[in-house]
């Protein structure tokens, strides 16, 4: 059964569902990548930002309603990148959740549309975004959309302690090496 939903501009008293989404999306990241965890302080920094975004209208951030419950968010946010390049200017798509009961309803498709026509309206060439290397439902629908993997990110974790005797070490050897 298809349900009928609506989506709209998230307004400043249901900062709580943006919240109540963004939290869910990142429960799930963290599931598959724990560097995505939300610091203590998330909820003051997201209504920071939230702030900023309505202020400065460089985003959007559209929430999606079945009835009075929400199940759909979308939050992006217009980028500027170093003057050193070319094509410095995106659109960043920073999160696209369904909540899991009304998946394959079309809520996320609608709220990519949006944020595509948004992007286009605002003169953006691009839009971005970072998926998880682990999350291939996310990439079936990215690809299904068409969007294109152009770039990846690779992480090495460091051990402080590890690292810090490891590089006192190499510098032993170094400085043995320069008086030989």
């Amino acid at each position: 059964m298809t349900i009928a939903f609506e989506i709209r501009p998230a307004q400043a008293h249901e900062e709580w569902a943006v919240a109540q989404l963004f939290e869910g999306l990142h429960h799930y990241n963290t599931s598959l990548d724990p560097y995505f965890s939300l610091s203590s302080d998330w909820r003051e920094a997201l209504q920071t930002f939230l702030i900023d975004q309505a202020l400065n209208q460089r985003g959007i951030t559209m929430l999606a309603w079945y009835g009075a419950k929400p199940i759909g968010l979308l939050m992006l946010a217009g980028q500027q990148g170093s003057a050193l390049f070319k094509h410095r200017n995106w659109a960043e798509l920073l999160a696209l959740y369904v909540v899991h009961d009304v998946r394959g309803q079309g809520v996320a498709q609608r709220l990519l549309n949006l944020a595509q026509a948004w992007a286009s309206q605002q003169g953006y060439q691009r839009m971005q975004l970072y998926v998880t290397a682990s999350n291939q439902r996310a990439k079936r629908f990215y690809q299904a959309q068409g969007w294109q993997c152009v770039q990846e990110i690779w992480r090495l974790s460091l051990d402080q302690g590890q690292q810090l005797a490891d590089i006192d070490e190499q510098m032993s050897v170094c400085l043995s090496n320069e008086r030989e």
